[in-house]
């Protein structure tokens, strides 16, 4: 799986990608992220997109799920 944690913009895509993972293999997790950058104190509507992948060789992308969370800045 691949995550990407993500702010709504204004630009075309809507928004905005603060971090976005390598691939996770099974079994493992990420643990501490660096963001693209700084945020003012506050809270965030965000989104954690998803992205699973087929164990063959390619890593064929499949179904991915959007979660809708806050992130709190303190």
């Amino acid at each position: 799986m691949t995550f990407e944690l993500r702010l709504p913009d204004k630009s075309e895509q809507g928004y905005e990608v603060l971090y976005k993972s390598g691939l996770v293999d099974p079994g493992l997790h990420i643990q501490n992220i660096t963001l693209a950058h700084g945020l003012d104190k506050g809270i965030y509507d965000a989104t954690i997109h998803v992205q699973p992948y087929r164990m063959d060789e390619q890593k064929t992308a499949t179904n991915n799920a959007d979660m809708q969370t806050q992130l709190i800045v303190e």
